[in-house]
């Protein structure tokens, strides 16, 4: 799995932190850019954020996704860190090309 260092930031309650892939050019709220993620494919996979390098550490995993098929190589560490269920995923489709969050409703949504 590919890793990419964050830049320290101050990110208010409430408040949207963006990490772009390319220049971040139109977005609101980049803390970094240039990222370097790996693939991300709109099919499937799974992305987390740690706290420190210890990739191995549930304490250390403060966020985690995954979408289309389940396990993926973060699953297992992420279920015993309390952030996922066995056996859940994101909804997504192969033409997706952005997913979020509803926050008055709580669900995962994807555009194509």
């Amino acid at each position: 799995s590919d890793c990419f260092a964050l830049p320290d930031a101050e990110v208010a309650a409430g408040e949207t932190a963006r990490v772009a892939v390319g220049s971040g050019s139109g977005l609101e709220g980049v803390i970094a850019t240039g990222a370097t993620l790996g693939e991300l494919r709109p099919s499937d996979g799974e992305i987390a954020i740690f706290g420190s390098q210890a990739y191995d550490d549930p304490k250390a995993l403060l966020l985690y996704l995954q979408w289309g098929s389940t396990p993926h190589d973060l699953t297992s560490l992420a279920v015993e860190a309390g952030l996922w269920f066995e056996t859940s995923y994101a909804p997504t489709s192969e033409n997706a090309t952005r997913l979020y969050r509803v926050e008055e409703s709580g669900l995962w949504l994807f555009e194509e």
